[in-house]
C-alpha cells in the first residue's frame, strides 16, 4: 500500500521564512575571486571580510546582503547600460542569464564597454562596481555600517489597499528578498500566507495577512496583524463544518484563533 508522508504544518511555516539567496551563493564567490586584497584600503578589506562571512541569507540584521545587492546592482549596470543607449524601450538580459555569462564566459565580448578604447573583461568591471556600491551605501545610510543592515536597505512599506497616501505602514524592518522564498522586497511580498493541513481527522488551516481586519485607520484592528505577519507567525483559521445558526454565534472578531 502506498503511504504518503505528511509533513507537520510548522515545517511549511518555516519554509515561508526561508530567506536564502541562491543568487548570492552562485555569484558572490566569483566576484570575490576577482578582488586583489593587496590593492584595497583597510575599510574595503573589512567589507570583503563581511561578505566572506555571509551565509547567503537575506536577514534584516545582516549587513552583507545590502553590500552584495548594491554591488550586483552596480555591476549589472556597468555590463548592460552602455549597450542600450537608445530611446526605444528594450529589455535587458535578466539576472540569471547575466550570472550564467559571468560564471561560464567571463571573457565574453559582452563585458566590453564600446564607449571606451580599452577592451574590458568581467574582472575589469568588478572592483569599480564594488567601490561605487560602497559609495552609494555611504551616501544613502552614512558611514556607520550598522545603518547598512538589510532591514533598512529592503525598505519595506505596506501600502493601504486603496493606495491612499499616509494610510499604510512604512519602514518595516524585514528579512527576505525577491530572490528568496520569503519574497519581501520593498512594497512587494506575500500579501497572504496560508497553510492547510488535510487528514482524515479534519481540515486545519493557518494564515495571516499584512494588515488588520479593517482598512479604516481609525479602527483598533487596522494594523493588528502586521507584526505577526512580519515575524512569520500564523493564526489558526476557523473551519466551519456547518453553517452557524446566526451571526451572534460566530462573531467576526473570533474568526482567528492563535495556534499553540
Amino acid at each position: 500500500m502506498l503511504r504518503w508522508r505528511t509533513l507537520p504544518w510548522k515545517d511549511f511555516k518555516d519554509l515561508h521564512l526561508d530567506s536564502y539567496s541562491y543568487h548570492g551563493e552562485r555569484l558572490l564567490p566569483k566576484l570575490l575571486t576577482t578582488i586583489n586584497l593587496d590593492e584595497l584600503e583597510e575599510s574595503e578589506k573589512e567589507i570583503i571580510d563581511i561578505l566572506n562571512n555571509w551565509n547567503y541569507n537575506n536577514i534584516g540584521e545582516e549587513i552583507a546582503p545590502a553590500i552584495f545587492r548594491e554591488w550586483w546592482r552596480e555591476l549589472y549596470s556597468s555590463i548592460w547600460d552602455n549597450k542600450y543607449s537608445t530611446q526605444i524601450p528594450m529589455r535587458k538580459p535578466d539576472r540569471d542569464v547575466t550570472v550564467d555569462l559571468i560564471i561560464n564566459n567571463p571573457d565574453s565580448p559582452w563585458f566590453n564597454n564600446p564607449e571606451t578604447e580599452a577592451v574590458e573583461t568581467f574582472s575589469d568591471l568588478t572592483y569599480p562596481a564594488f567601490k561605487q556600491a560602497i559609495s552609494n551605501l555611504n551616501d544613502r545610510f552614512g558611514a556607520n555600517k550598522e545603518n547598512w543592515k538589510w532591514g533598512h536597505y529592503n525598505n519595506t512599506n505596506l501600502n493601504h489597499l486603496g493606495q491612499i497616501p499616509g494610510m499604510g505602514v512604512t519602514d518595516l524592518f524585514t528579512d527576505g528578498s525577491n530572490e528568496s522564498v520569503n519574497a519581501i522586497w520593498g512594497s512587494h511580498g506575500p500579501s497572504w500566507r496560508m497553510i492547510v493541513e488535510l487528514d482524515p481527522e479534519g481540515v486545519r488551516g493557518y494564515g495571516v495577512y499584512p494588515g488588520g481586519q479593517s482598512g479604516n485607520p481609525g479602527s483598533k484592528t487596522y494594523d493588528e496583524f502586521v507584526e505577526t505577519w512580519n515575524n512569520g507567525e500564523l493564526f489558526e483559521l476557523m473551519f466551519l463544518r456547518e453553517k452557524p445558526a446566526s451571526d451572534q454565534e460566530f462573531p467576526l472578531t473570533l474568526r482567528f484563533n492563535s495556534p499553540d
